[in-house]
């Protein structure tokens, strides 16, 4: 199964716009419930689906590590089957601990910034440790997408979506400074 993720993504707007729950205040969602139902399912079951098919294909790259235009879902899979084969995920994970160690990547980032480091620097320490800002932001992305892939969390579709959304809001979200 291909599922291209902008059609499924028309689809949806589709029946919003054919309900009339295109707005903040539509009632699309009221008047016709069962039509907003199924196709939160079709779309759900077609993504999932998708999800499933794409980590079980090999990754065609050397040394089974994915190229960069490989789709972010072939990099998870990557990702969590080298976690799974270090022993991070033996037994169920507690999730606030896996996010706060997310933040502790972009701490590290930080304080590599805070202590002069440039944002594209990328240092080894004397035992050979990559390190440095990007390196960080990468930690940050892994341990993501690790976790995303493990509990079947459809970030791609979720981020497209939140793109989309942004594009439609006001110039700083209404003024806010930062």
């Amino acid at each position: 199964m291909n599922v291209d993720v902008d059609n499924l993504l028309s689809e949806a707007w589709g029946i919003i716009a054919q309900t009339g729950g295109g707005g903040m205040g539509g009632d699309g969602w009221e008047r016709e419930p069962e039509a907003w139902q199924q196709a939160a399912a079709r779309w759900r079951d077609r993504y999932l689906a998708h999800l499933r098919e794409k980590a079980l294909e090999p990754v065609a790259a050397p040394a089974g590590f994915p190229t960069v235009d490989s789709g972010l879902e072939e990099i998870a899979a990557q990702i969590h089957k080298t976690a799974v084969e270090h022993g991070w995920w033996e037994a169920e994970r507690n999730v606030g601990e896996v996010m706060m160690l997310m933040v502790s990547e972009l701490s590290e980032a930080f304080e590599h910034y805070r202590n002069g480091r440039g944002l594209d620097e990328i240092f080894y320490h004397p035992d050979g440790k990559i390190d440095g800002v990007p390196v960080e932001l990468g930690d940050c992305l892994i341990r993501i997408l690790d976790f995303c892939h493990h509990h079947r969390i459809p970030l791609m579709g979720a981020t497209i979506a939140k793109m989309r959304y942004n594009e439609g809001r006001p110039y700083r979200h209404g003024g806010k400074r930062c």
